[in-house]
């Protein structure tokens, strides 16, 4: 069995090298447009990951879709204890309530200590 990326690949480009894969610059893994493929190693694949911060190991604002700060993490925890809602906070800061109540009681973002 192939993945379809690369079947797309061999079609429109031909065999792949021993030893490398078939990897994508769009960063989506169904996407079996050849334009959007490009062939590198297994390292290359895991730089690419880390360029564009999609390691799953990735904290905080290490992560692309980080909407706050380390910093901002420890004024809404602060802001928290001297009795803000954790709704105003969300408002505030354009997320979603649940979200917030886990920055607060330190179920996310629990790498941020004071």
């Amino acid at each position: 069995m192939l993945r379809a990326h690369r079947v797309a690949w061999e079609l429109y480009y031909g065999t792949v090298p021993d030893g490398l894969n078939v990897l994508h610059n769009c960063d989506t893994p169904c996407c079996v447009n050849p334009r959007h493929l490009f062939i590198g190693t297994q390292a290359d694949n895991i730089a690419d990951m880390r360029i564009k911060c999609r390691n799953r190991d990735a904290h905080g604002t290490q992560r692309r879709n980080a909407k706050i700060t380390e910093d901002d993490v420890l004024e809404i925890r602060k802001r928290r204890n001297n009795g803000e809602s954790p709704t105003v906070l969300a408002h505030e800061y354009g997320m979603d309530v649940s979200n917030m109540v886990k920055i607060c009681k330190g179920k996310a973002w629990a790498h941020v200590h004071e």
